[in-house]
């Protein structure tokens, strides 16, 4: 689940894609869900549920920068870094 906050025990997407390259290539393989969103409306209940939380998307300027994007920019970004060659 990536979020624009930074939280703690955030992972990289390099961390991540390579973990899951990793499950694919032994037989371990499970369902990934990435959730995506705004989390207005997020019972407090389903986030001791999330195995990964995702670093926000940062620009040039990196942590000093603006990292507000829209859904549909971040889900675009987020499933290239997850799945893209």
């Amino acid at each position: 689940m990536p979020d624009a906050r930074p939280m703690l025990d955030q992972r990289s997407y390099m961390e991540v894609k390579t973990r899951w390259n990793q499950e694919a290539q032994v037989g371990t393989n499970e369902i990934k869900i990435v959730v995506l969103g705004t989390g207005g409306g997020v019972a407090p209940e389903f986030y001791p549920e999330v195995n990964t939380l995702l670093q926000p998307i940062y620009g040039p300027l990196a942590q000093e920068g603006y990292n507000h994007l829209s859904v549909r920019a971040a889900a675009a970004i987020i499933l290239d870094r997850l799945f893209g060659k």
